[in-house]
Protein backbone atom coordinates (compact mmCIF):
# COMPACT_ATOMS: atom_id res chain seq x y z
CA UNK A 1 0.00 0.00 0.00
CA UNK A 2 1.27 3.45 -0.92
CA UNK A 3 0.39 6.60 0.94
CA UNK A 4 -0.35 9.75 -1.00
CA UNK A 5 2.38 11.51 0.99
CA UNK A 6 4.93 9.28 -0.70
CA UNK A 7 3.94 10.79 -4.03
CA UNK A 8 4.38 14.34 -2.76
CA UNK A 9 8.04 13.74 -2.08
CA UNK A 10 8.75 13.32 -5.78
CA UNK A 11 9.64 16.31 -7.93
CA UNK A 12 7.13 15.33 -10.63
CA UNK A 13 4.27 15.13 -8.12
CA UNK A 14 0.82 15.37 -9.70
CA UNK A 15 -2.51 14.27 -8.30
CA UNK A 16 -4.94 12.47 -10.64
CA UNK A 17 -7.47 15.32 -10.36
CA UNK A 18 -7.52 19.11 -10.59
CA UNK A 19 -6.24 20.21 -7.20
CA UNK A 20 -7.45 23.80 -7.64
CA UNK A 21 -11.02 22.70 -8.33
CA UNK A 22 -10.93 20.19 -5.50
CA UNK A 23 -9.65 22.79 -3.03
CA UNK A 24 -12.36 25.23 -4.12
CA UNK A 25 -15.06 22.59 -3.59
CA UNK A 26 -13.58 21.86 -0.17
CA UNK A 27 -13.61 25.55 0.77
CA UNK A 28 -17.28 25.92 -0.11
CA UNK A 29 -18.49 22.60 1.30
CA UNK A 30 -16.57 22.13 4.52
CA UNK A 31 -18.96 23.67 7.07
CA UNK A 32 -16.32 24.88 9.51
CA UNK A 33 -14.01 26.33 6.88
CA UNK A 34 -16.88 28.02 5.09
CA UNK A 35 -18.23 29.53 8.30
CA UNK A 36 -14.90 30.69 9.67
CA UNK A 37 -13.06 31.79 6.53
CA UNK A 38 -14.87 31.69 3.21
CA UNK A 39 -18.09 33.49 4.12
CA UNK A 40 -16.40 36.30 6.10
CA UNK A 41 -14.01 36.93 3.21
CA UNK A 42 -16.88 37.12 0.73
CA UNK A 43 -18.76 39.50 3.04
CA UNK A 44 -15.66 41.72 3.15
CA UNK A 45 -15.45 41.70 -0.66
CA UNK A 46 -19.18 42.52 -0.82
CA UNK A 47 -18.66 45.50 1.50
CA UNK A 48 -15.77 46.77 -0.61
CA UNK A 49 -17.88 46.37 -3.74
CA UNK A 50 -20.87 48.09 -2.15
CA UNK A 51 -18.69 51.02 -1.08
CA UNK A 52 -17.16 51.15 -4.59
CA UNK A 53 -13.65 50.58 -3.25
CA UNK A 54 -10.90 48.97 -5.28
CA UNK A 55 -10.54 45.24 -4.68
CA UNK A 56 -7.15 43.58 -4.71
CA UNK A 57 -8.39 40.00 -4.99
CA UNK A 58 -4.94 38.53 -4.42
CA UNK A 59 -4.48 40.50 -1.19
CA UNK A 60 -7.98 39.76 0.09
CA UNK A 61 -8.06 36.04 -0.78
CA UNK A 62 -4.49 34.99 0.04
CA UNK A 63 -4.96 34.56 3.83
CA UNK A 64 -8.12 32.50 3.22
CA UNK A 65 -6.43 30.38 0.55
CA UNK A 66 -3.35 29.78 2.72
CA UNK A 67 -5.61 28.64 5.52
CA UNK A 68 -7.57 26.44 3.12
CA UNK A 69 -4.40 24.78 1.83
CA UNK A 70 -3.30 23.93 5.37
CA UNK A 71 -6.73 22.71 6.39
CA UNK A 72 -7.16 20.63 3.22
CA UNK A 73 -3.77 18.96 3.54
CA UNK A 74 -4.34 18.26 7.21
CA UNK A 75 -7.85 16.89 6.78
CA UNK A 76 -6.92 14.57 3.91
CA UNK A 77 -3.41 13.78 5.21
CA UNK A 78 -1.82 14.74 1.91
CA UNK A 79 1.38 16.51 2.94
CA UNK A 80 2.89 18.18 5.95
CA UNK A 81 3.73 21.29 3.99
CA UNK A 82 0.96 22.63 1.73
CA UNK A 83 3.56 24.17 -0.59
CA UNK A 84 4.48 20.58 -1.55
CA UNK A 85 1.00 20.24 -3.06
CA UNK A 86 -0.12 23.76 -3.97
CA UNK A 87 2.21 25.81 -6.12
CA UNK A 88 2.09 29.58 -6.35
CA UNK A 89 0.43 29.16 -9.75
CA UNK A 90 -2.25 26.97 -8.17
CA UNK A 91 -2.94 29.65 -5.57
CA UNK A 92 -3.15 32.38 -8.22
CA UNK A 93 -5.49 30.21 -10.29
CA UNK A 94 -7.68 29.74 -7.23
CA UNK A 95 -7.81 33.51 -6.60
CA UNK A 96 -8.95 34.02 -10.20
CA UNK A 97 -11.45 31.17 -10.01
CA UNK A 98 -13.06 32.38 -6.78
CA UNK A 99 -13.18 35.99 -7.88
CA UNK A 100 -14.69 35.20 -11.28
CA UNK A 101 -17.30 32.86 -9.79
CA UNK A 102 -18.30 35.01 -6.83
CA UNK A 103 -18.14 38.61 -8.09
CA UNK A 104 -21.39 38.51 -10.08
CA UNK A 105 -23.30 37.14 -7.09
CA UNK A 106 -21.71 39.76 -4.88
CA UNK A 107 -22.80 42.52 -7.26
CA UNK A 108 -26.34 41.15 -7.11
CA UNK A 109 -26.32 41.27 -3.29
CA UNK A 110 -25.70 37.60 -2.58
CA UNK A 111 -23.48 38.19 0.45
Amino acid sequence: MVKITEFTQREDFKLPFDIVDDLHVYMKNDPMFYRKSYYPTMVKIAELTKNKKAIDAHKEFTPMIDSACESYCSKYDIARDPSDVFSENDRKALVNKIYSEEIEGIRQGEY
